[in-house]
């Protein structure tokens, strides 16, 4: 995956680029639109006013979004407050007789000489703004606070009590729908919003009968659905309008609904013009464009962590800006009751445009500034100094001394040592970091993390919970189903408790119910997946993640969020980095095969070389064995080797691998990702046996990646028939005899090697943990593979 210069990665940087050309076809189209749809039944020099007062706003709106698109986040976040004072105060301006102007019965308007001012249309900006900057704290506490979402609330009822008093129903309603998904993107729970939903019922009843005219319209749009000639003046001519384009148009200029029929027809029913003299073919394209820009626009805010109060903003201004063309759309096309809605970019009208022009460049510097550059690959990789002050982003920390930062982390994952063997390797990295800095580790009863953590980890913090696998959420759904909800339950309760400042999900279905109890609570939430093929628990997390750690390049095409993946390898023990140069140098001396099964064993390669014995007694001729066997075929094959003749150590765990690779030639072993990286990193040639029984086949899919670089030799397994216990034997044989063979895997296998990962993956999580990384240990520190 490659890296993005600041701001991001190449993929938000060319989505940056493609929603501002979006916008720019999109005002483009509306320029003439507007001056088409200006033109009077007796043509005059006074047409072309509207295009030339069109045009001034342009020239603003651009310059304006200019400007946006270069300030920093933390100054829009201190200005946040002020701003909407601001816009509060021009409300309450335009009401007043003597300075508001009246158009068609609404006073929303101010002018200043010939200029006018719609204060409503830039509160669009500033709720979010304001809302954002209260909600989104480093705290917990602060976003649970009660006190924070009250004053929300408040000046969010403020605020519309005032649009509505214009009255102005349709910019009310985009006021509440931007308010309500600031609280959503900002972690408000569902039942919250449906909490809201009845109390706003009575509000609506209320409405009706102070406005009694936006009754009959929905009365009339209601009754337009059973008789046309029922229908509102404005639906009909509207229908009529888009009807009498059919599929292309009668061209651009030559529309006659427009001249005397249509009402607003170069504001709120342009897109009815569109339809006339571009036809179907150009309100379609129009759709295209939005689909693009709201595409484009997501993709550019991608990178940034779900949390921040960028993403956050620039996320809620996307999708009012698309939700009101949609609306615009909907209502010109009798989908919607008729309302003044404008449509962004295409309707004549300053306010509008120059609010939608700015909403799009705050959208782009927000993408661009939000989140501080990833640090390169490089031949060297240094932990650099996180600037917890908000330099590279512009945006301020609101941590007033080091003690405010809480340095726990939640480590989500088990099941096999692949996926808890790189988590105790970053948290040892984070631990000589970080002064008190503490990590749990939330996994299963399962015998490899009991032993594991109950040794020489003993003395770690861990979480026991329990959950269910995919294959018996298949076989029996709904007790499967209690069983997750309870573990959810549960780690919602543990994370409530411990309050870590970022949970780290390392695969196995074991961390999913943390990873949903983390987007519940709004936390941070790093993925780092081993295999090549990412595992069930990833792709669930990855639609949530604030950033995803792979193993392999290639990952990245399956999983959904691919701007967020960072290539970073796998976490390795420092105790096999470390021997890199020395084992590899001089492994084409050593006659010993080191055969692994995995953190569990692997009957099916204990069987295998028992099979292979079988066939062919000679087979390891003057070499000896390492054999790892697992719990429960240890005496088995201990006699099988005895019984033969092979010098052999038999061990169902080998605690010090690092002991094994220095005296290996050959290694013979399964292939998971975790066993892989430590071999690459240990530049030794190898035989792998892919577990024919793993989830989505990923051992297999690990093997061949490394074959397919000739790193690697791969046999399959094939319930040990004749034929497959022949071929095991043969290659295995092949490899031990020839030695220009195993030199030529070993160095391949050495230029699939990212020794580094470990400092990968411990800085990524600084950086979203908001610690400052301190120099550590030379051990840990590594060249990364070519």
């Amino acid at each position: 995956m490659s890296r993005g210069a600041a701001g991001g990665t190449p993929e938000s940087e060319f989505s940056r680029h493609m929603l501002l050309v979006t916008a720019g076809m999109l005002l483009a189209v509306g320029t003439l639109m507007v001056y088409s749809a200006s033109i009077t039944a007796r043509p005059s020099d006074q047409d072309a006013i509207y295009l030339h007062r069109h045009a001034f706003a342009l020239v603003v709106a651009v310059a304006g979004g200019f400007v946006v698109a270069y300030i920093p986040v933390g100054v829009w976040r201190r200005l946040a407050p002020v701003l909407h004072l601001v816009v509060i105060g021009l409300l309450v301006v335009v009401l007043v007789p003597s300075f508001g102007t009246t158009v068609n019965g609404a006073r929303r308007w101010i002018r200043l000489g010939g200029i006018s001012l719609q204060p409503s249309e830039l509160a669009k900006i500033t709720i979010p703004l304001v809302l954002a900057s209260l909600l989104v704290t480093p705290k917990d506490e602060r976003r649970q606070n009660r006190l924070a979402t009250l004053a929300c609330w408040g000046l969010v009822g403020v605020t519309v009590a005032l649009i509505f008093r214009e009255p102005d129903l349709g910019t009310s309603v985009f006021i509440v729908l931007g308010a309500f998904l600031t609280f959503w993107y900002s972690g408000w729970a569902l039942w919250k919003f449906v909490l809201l939903g009845l109390l706003a019922v009575p509000a609506i009843a209320v409405c009706g009968v102070l406005r009694p005219y936006q009754l009959r319209r929905i009365q009339g749009f209601v009754a337009a659905w059973i008789d046309l000639e029922e229908a509102p003046y404005q639906v009909k001519q509207a229908l009529t309008t888009l009807g009498a384009g059919g599929v292309t148009g009668v061209g651009l200029g030559r529309g006659w609904q427009k001249l005397s029929f249509l009402p607003e027809a170069n504001t709120d029913f342009i897109f009815a013009v569109v339809g006339e003299e571009l036809g179907l073919l150009g309100t379609l394209g129009i759709v295209v464009l939005w689909g693009a820009l709201f595409h484009f626009g997501s993709k550019s805010l991608r990178h940034l962590p779900s949390t921040s109060f960028a993403s956050i903003v620039g996320r809620v201004l996307l999708a009012e800006l698309t939700l009101q063309a949609i609306a615009n759309m909907a209502v010109v096309t009798a989908l919607l009751p008729p309302k003044g809605i404008p449509h962004p970019f295409l309707s004549y009208g300053g306010s509008s445009l120059v609010v939608s022009v700015i909403m799009v460049g705050m959208i782009t510097g927000l993408g661009r500034l939000g989140a501080p550059p990833l640090p390169p690959r490089s031949k060297t990789w240094e932990a650099a100094e996180l600037d917890l002050e908000g330099e590279e982003t512009g945006e301020e920390c609101d941590v007033a001394d080091e003690d405010a930062l809480v340095p726990h982390l939640v480590f989500a994952g088990g099941g096999s040592g692949g996926h808890l063997l790189p988590a105790l390797t970053v948290a040892e990295w984070l631990e000589q970091r970080f002064e008190n800095v503490t990590v749990t580790f939330v996994g299963s009863s399962r015998a490899i993390e009991s032993r594991v953590l109950c040794g020489q980890h003993a003395s770690r913090e861990r979480a026991v919970i329990d959950t269910v696998t995919a294959g018996q959420l298949r076989r029996r759904p709904w007790s499967s189903l209690k069983t997750l909800w309870d573990a959810v339950r549960r780690a919602d309760r543990l994370l409530r408790d411990t309050k870590p400042c970022l949970v780290v999900g390392w695969g196995g279905f074991t961390s999913v119910p943390v990873l949903l109890a983390a987007r519940r609570q709004r936390i941070p939430i790093v993925l780092a997946e081993q295999n090549v093929d990412p595992g069930r628990a990833t792709r669930l997390g990855a639609w949530f993640a604030d950033r995803i750690c792979i193993a392999f390049e290639e990952t990245s095409q399956s999983l959904p969020r691919k701007s967020r993946c960072l290539w970073t390898g796998n976490p390795v023990r420092p105790a096999i980095t470390s021997l890199a140069e020395c084992v590899s140098a001089g492994f084409a001396d050593r006659r010993t095969v080191v055969v692994f099964g995995g953190s569990q064993g692997a009957t099916g390669v204990n069987e295998l070389l028992i099979r292979s014995l079988a066939l062919d007694p000679e087979l390891f001729g003057a070499w000896s064995v390492n054999h790892q066997t697992g719990p429960s075929d240890v005496d088995r094959v201990r006699s099988a080797y005895a019984s033969y003749g092979v010098s052999a150590v038999v061990e169902p765990y080998f605690d010090d691998p690092a002991a094994l690779y220095r005296r290996a030639g050959l290694v013979v072993s399964r292939s998971g990702a975790t066993t892989l990286a430590e071999i690459a990193c240990a530049g030794l040639p190898c035989l792998l046996v892919p577990a024919p029984h793993s989830a989505r086949d990923h051992q297999r899919t690990n093997a061949l990646h490394f074959s397919k670089r000739k790193a690697a030799v791969v046999c399959e397994e094939h319930q040990w028939s004749p034929e497959a216990v022949e071929a095991f034997a043969e290659t295995l044989r092949r490899l031990i005899t020839n030695a220009s063979e195993r030199i030529a895997l070993a160095r391949n296998v050495s230029s699939l090697a990212m020794p580094d990962a470990t400092d990968r993956i411990g800085q990524v999580l600084a950086e979203l943990a908001g610690l400052r990384v301190q120099p550590g240990p030379e051990s840990v520190s590594s060249e990364p593979g070519t």
